[in-house]
């Protein structure tokens, strides 16, 4: 997504603002991943104050899509890990008892 004209806070409030009845969404959940990461070292997220965060985080679920929670667990994964990536899927769970030929009988 291109987003760089978005420089200051002042240009989000603007944004969040002025776009309250369009949706915004990012193709991909790797490429959502990058421009959440992105946008957060770009606004220096954790050096703001707690009223700014609120609204780099209205910011981020706005344009991403993802619900506040969705994108409080991703930041959160960006201040312990230094990364937003997407989850390992876990494998089955529970081993095969019967073969398809047990089944049958």
């Amino acid at each position: 997504m291109n987003d760089k004209k978005i420089q200051t806070l002042d240009d989000i409030r603007a944004f969040l603002e002025g776009t309250a009845e369009i949706e915004f969404a990012i193709e991909g959940k790797d490429e959502r991943y990058r421009w959440i990461q992105a946008t957060l070292v770009r606004f220096r997220y954790f050096s703001l104050g707690r009223a700014e965060r609120g609204l780099i985080l209205r910011y981020l679920g706005r344009v991403s899509g993802y619900s506040r929670q969705t994108v409080t667990r991703l930041v959160a994964q960006y201040r312990k890990t230094g990364k937003i990536r997407r989850r390992q899927r876990t494998v089955a769970g529970f081993q095969r008892y019967y073969t398809s030929r047990d089944a049958m009988l």
